[in-house]
């Protein structure tokens, strides 16, 4: 079966379904960023027993199906991202994000849905490349701004080297429950100077 979703040409499918292989009685993932629906069918067809969900700040209910629910969420907005845990009142096996991109959007999603995450599950944060370009042409502007002293991958090569979670985007009560609940974190790049098709896998304990 053939999905549409940018994730097999950046190299990403292979890396992800060595964990995916050891998840065990999936019942539901998260995904940030919807654009065509290819992801989070590649996703239900993965885990056949588990519901897929599907934020983005469009609409998108042409894709739903029996297993495949979306919601309308801006994911740098605590309060929009509260309001879908409270909605959907689950924890979650995977989350993977693939939104916006911005350093914003990452941090502030990474610091308010970890905790959604069961114990031994995985948050995926995707297309860390973002971190190190100052624009985007097909997106129309910048993903690092003057605010952005830390970009998420700085902030996750940094925990890879000290265990401490900096970031100007996540609050401090939650940078304490992610570095006291954080196994482990991968770093994978397609390109050793991380200009394209870089992710991480992040472990929670």
């Amino acid at each position: 079966m053939s999905f549409e979703t940018d994730k097999f040409s950046h190299g990403y499918i292979p890396i992800y379904e060595k964990y995916f292989k050891e998840c065990k009685n999936v019942l539901n993932v998260l995904e940030i960023g919807i654009y065509n629906g290819g992801s989070l069918r590649y996703l239900s067809n993965y885990f056949p027993n588990a519901i897929i969900h599907g934020i983005d700040i469009e609409y998108k209910k042409n894709i739903e199906t029996d297993k495949i629910k979306t919601y309308i969420c801006n994911q740098e907005s605590r309060e929009d991202l509260k309001n879908f845990l409270s909605s959907t009142n689950v924890m979650f096996d995977i989350i993977i994000d693939d939104g916006g991109h911005t350093m914003k959007q990452q941090q502030t999603s990474f610091g308010v849905l970890f905790k959604k995450v069961i114990p031994g599950g995985l948050y995926i944060l995707e297309d860390l490349h973002t971190s190190i370009w100052e624009t985007n042409l097909a997106h129309g502007g910048g993903f690092i701004t003057e605010e952005d002293k830390i970009t998420s991958l700085d902030m996750l090569t940094n925990y890879n080297k000290d265990k401490k979670i900096i970031s100007n985007y996540i609050t401090t009560e939650e940078i304490n429950f992610l570095e006291s609940n954080i196994e482990s974190v991968e770093i994978w790049t397609r390109t050793p100077d991380f200009t394209q098709s870089v992710t991480s896998i992040i472990k929670k304990i």
